[in-house]
């Protein structure tokens, strides 16, 4: 999977070649956590949630390429002068990342070692933005980790004593400051002719992009405090952003920071290879609000079909396959993008209304033998689809939740609690309705789902219920994953059962037309 990296005026990219997912056996244990964010230590900042690269070139205007002679580069962090052809990247060693420049016209490279360079929050998004930039030919700003003593840990025999007040959330997250301490970096200038340093700021950071502008001025985004999430039922907290400029005197917050604040960078993620000649059929279906997208591809070898189900907030064209891999090497494959209208006081009618209109014409469309899925809230649609249509074969539901009165401040659209509308709740909580799913169910889920609704025993509690109900069902509990799936060898084993328990499901179920 390339990934290019221009400079300003076009003529140099380094390219970046990474494994589609990263194996096994780069799981970390000793990662921590703040608010469903992974803290690498050896980052000072947040986890690198992708594989080291397979190659990494730099491409000349004339198609030439040079692989910089650098051990374990990183496949984040590139920043190129602006007017001359020198690239600084990443590179990890024995005490975290260290900084590397390449003389792209010289083809020559000169690694800092004995710079450790703090990745902070510039990993955040995925597709990783650089901890460094050119302040001109021998000047590099850096983001450097702050230097710590370790003190001796606390015997932790004091009770943990809490006081609530409703109507709200009651979140047991960790502060702010947890996260200063394990992802703070200082803004240090340091001359590559010297390899000496000096401090910009006094204090500690939390910066996700560091940028010179055209004018010459450092714009520094960074973390200004926390808000509260806006999504319904998780009592997350959300980071609060500001831009300064680099000064002086300081960082000066700029008023008008929103309009100046980079573009956060988009998820690399893995791209399906079409088969040969294929095209996917686009089907439009009127649910009252915003048009459902139903996406098919072309048959396969089985007459049959893997619906998956995923709710959007307005239009949008579905890519293939859904989340997490799933089946259909030897089924037709569908993505079902449902846009459901959910305001603050709709009715479970309502919401079924929209449910039954357009899964019901879906599988008008796709006929028989189909199996539906989702992932996450798509998973709670698939069970929900399961026990409202009787036609379909079987469920697949990945990473749920399957009791939302285990989240009974809101869930997904519904901002209402539990004790307004418990038949809304109710009615989106699989196990509630187990006794009415009268066909098979595999369920997978991460067992290290740090989503707050999807903790792994709701889908211990489920298959559990699911049975005891007199359903048939499989449960794939995969360790090191969380709430969506990361590693190659998790995708693989997913795929083969999958795949076994399709071709069981569907040897037993006969084409109804």
């Amino acid at each position: 999977m390339p990934v290019s990296h221009p400079n300003g005026d076009g003529s140099l990219s380094v390219l970046t070649t990474l494994p589609e997912r990263p194996s096994l056996s780069a799981h970390r244990d000793d990662l921590g956590d703040w608010c469903g964010l992974d803290l690498d230590p050896a980052l000072a900042g947040l986890a690198v949630d992708r594989a080291e690269p397979l190659s990494v070139a730099v491409r000349f205007s004339d198609g030439d390429e040079w692989h910089p002679p650098v051990a374990r580069m990183t496949g984040f962090g590139y920043a190129w002068h602006p007017d001359l052809p020198l690239l600084a990247g990443l590179a990890y060693g024995p005490g975290g990342l260290h900084p590397w420049i390449a003389d792209c016209a010289a083809r020559t490279v000169m690694e800092l070692p004995g710079i450790r360079i703090a990745a902070s929050l510039t990993t955040f998004g995925n597709a990783g933005c650089a901890p460094l930039c050119w302040l001109d030919r021998d000047r590099l700003l850096v983001l450097c980790p702050e230097i710590r003593e370790e003190t001796e840990a606390a015997a932790g025999t004091e009770p943990l004593v809490y006081d609530a007040a409703g109507p709200g959330y009651v979140s047991f997250e960790p502060g702010i400051e947890a996260l200063q301490a394990a992802a703070g970096a200082r803004l240090f200038e340091l001359d590559l002719t010297s390899g000496t340093g000096r401090l910009l700021l006094p204090d500690s950071l939390l910066v996700r992009h560091i940028e010179r502008g055209t004018d010459g001025s450092v714009l520094v985004d960074h973390v200004s405090g926390l808000r509260p999430s806006t999504r319904a039922g998780t009592g997350a907290q959300r980071l609060a952003w500001a831009v300064g400029r680099l000064t002086e005197a300081g960082l000066e917050t700029l008023e008008d920071s929103a309009a100046l604040r980079p573009p956060r960078p988009r998820p690399i993620r893995p791209l399906r290879t079409p088969r040969a000649g294929s095209v996917d059929e686009v089907v439009t279906i009127p649910t009252g609000f915003h048009d459902a997208v139903l996406t098919v591809s072309p048959p396969g070898d089985v007459d049959a079909t893997v619906l998956w189900l995923r709710a959007t907030s307005g239009p949008l064209r579905a890519e293939l396959p859904g989340p997490n891999g799933f089946v259909g090497a030897d089924s037709r494959q569908a993505v079902l993008d449902l846009p459901l209208h959910w305001p603050g006081d709709v009715t479970l009618e309502q919401v079924h209304g929209q449910l039954e209109r357009a899964i019901g014409a879906s599988l008008e469309h796709l006929g028989d033998r189909v199996v539906v899925g989702g992932h996450s809230f798509g998973a709670t649609l698939a069970l929900y689809a399961l026990a409202h249509f009787p036609a379909l074969a079987a469920g697949i539901a990945q990473s749920g939740c399957y009791n939302r009165t285990r989240v009974c401040g809101g869930f997904q659209y519904e901002k209402r609690p539990y004790w307004a509308v418990p038949e809304i709740y109710h009615a989106f909580s699989a196990l509630l309705f187990a006794d009415r799913i009268r066909r098979p169910v595999l369920i997978a889920h991460g067992l290290d789902d740090a989503n707050p609704a999807t903790h792994p025993d709701q889908a211990v509690e489920f298959y559990q219920g699911l049975v005891a109900a007199g359903g048939e069902a499989r449960l794939a509990l995969f360790p090191c994953e969380g709430h969506t799936f990361r590693y190659r060898e998790t995708h693989d084993r997913l795929q083969e059962i999958q795949t076994a328990w399709l071709a069981n499901v569907l040897e037993r179920t006969p084409a109804l037309r």
